[in-house]
């Protein structure tokens, strides 16, 4: 339930065109055009910000923090991107409003893949795969892992 100082606020910013989310910490969180702005609703002018809401303003408008989603369930920090994604595949009707499915489980795996060169033509790359590629992705060799041989006469 707002206070009465939030309740002007919600209602001003929703005259202006704003859409208006009650975030607890900051206050609101408000978007319009592509723009969003954070905001801490005080009473008056003699109300300040406590040390903590002043660190929690600082820390979000000079960081790009990054979101993710968690649940006691999984006991996994799922990465927002990554959550869009499996929410389009399992459930598309609810994907784009963002509702959150308490009876659902979403799984994750924790792969490792890592950086391989072409030891005959040099180039770099990160596999889609857990599996060695047949060939390098650069050159077509099917021999990439051997350095090539110096055949001198």
């Amino acid at each position: 339930m707002p206070t009465p100082s939030e309740q002007q606020f919600i209602d001003k910013m929703i005259s202006e065109g704003w859409e208006v989310f009650s975030s607890g910490y900051p206050d609101f969180v408000c978007l319009k055009d592509g723009k969003s702005i954070l905001v801490e609703v005080k009473k008056d002018d003699n109300d300040f910000l406590r040390n903590n809401q002043l660190d929690m303003l600082n820390i979000l408008t000079t960081t790009a923090p990054e979101a993710f989603i968690w649940n006691p369930e999984v006991n996994y920090l799922t990465p927002l991107e990554d959550y869009k994604i499996l929410m389009q595949h399992k459930s598309p009707d609810k994907a784009y409003r963002g509702e959150h499915l308490k009876s659902q489980i979403i799984p994750t795996i924790d792969v490792v893949l890592t950086k391989l060169s072409c030891k005959r033509c040099g180039h770099s790359w990160i596999p889609r795969h857990s599996e060695p590629p047949a060939v390098c992705p650069f050159c077509k060799s099917r021999v990439w892992m051997k350095v090539k041989r110096n055949h001198s006469k």
